[in-house]
């Protein structure tokens, strides 16, 4: 990396950020469905603070598709 810029390891070239994917988690019982953001899923989770524990409450995630 030169200064926080992000290197393609194929061509050499300068990239920018990954982008942010949207996720939606949906979770057992009536609690509601909650929307996090992240590189991948498990940044996401990360970065809103998910652990294990809370995992064993999610029922299932499924990645928001942009239209």
């Amino acid at each position: 990396r030169k200064e926080g810029k992000m290197i393609c390891t194929h061509c050499g070239k300068e990239t920018g950020p990954e982008p942010e994917k949207t996720y939606i988690l949906h979770w057992r019982g009536n609690m509601r469905d909650e929307t996090i953001t992240g590189r991948d899923i498990a940044d996401a989770l990360r970065k809103a603070g998910l652990g294990g524990g809370a995992m064993r409450a999610l029922d299932y995630w499924e990645e928001r598709k942009e239209k």
